[in-house]
């Protein structure tokens, strides 16, 4: 087993404080819906407070809440993509799984790295096991975020008329 539970847990992998509040227990995702209003507020009062604050200033202010924002909403995602697993894990359990606790994860993006919880369920016989967000409606994310364009993931729009080939006559 690796250690990566471990580290997240006893908060030695690098997370942004941003994160802290669910560092403990996973977040909702209304708490985090009402923390990105919050957020997106504070960036207004930032713009508003000075006006002889200079480009410089400004952009490197924007740039580190759209990066705190980013976080923040992909955050959201995943802890409603886990809240939506819920019927699934129901079902899983009468048919023979285990549920464990939800565990801390971290996700790496191009805003740095996610706090996440995860709900795993066992086979009470025989092993195996699944993630049940990993089987929602809304799929798997890429395995390599930012550099993968979203339009080269298979089952995207774009990627499907993109790969479609016209035979000639």
């Amino acid at each position: 087993m690796s250690n990566q539970g471990k580290n997240v847990k006893e908060g030695r992998a690098v997370c942004n404080t941003e994160q802290d509040e669910w560092r403990e227990m996973p977040p909702t995702s209304s708490g985090l819906k009402a923390r990105i209003v919050r957020e997106v507020e504070e960036v207004f009062i930032f713009l508003d407070e000075k006006e002889d604050y200079s480009w410089d200033q400004v952009e490197k202010g924007i740039i580190s809440r759209v990066f705190t924002l980013g976080r923040l909403f992909l955050a959201y995602f995943l802890a409603r993509r886990q809240e939506r697993s819920r019927p699934k894990v129901e079902a899983m359990r009468g048919e023979g799984f285990h549920e464990r606790l939800p565990q801390p994860r971290l996700l790496g993006t191009f805003f740095g790295k996610v706090r996440y919880w995860r709900t795993y369920l066992h086979r009470r016989e025989g092993g195996g096991g699944v993630y049940p967000p990993s089987m929602s409606p809304w799929g798997s994310p890429p395995t390599v975020s930012a550099s993968t364009s979203w339009a080269s993931w298979p089952g995207s729009p774009l990627w499907s008329a993109t790969t479609r080939r016209r035979r000639s006559p």
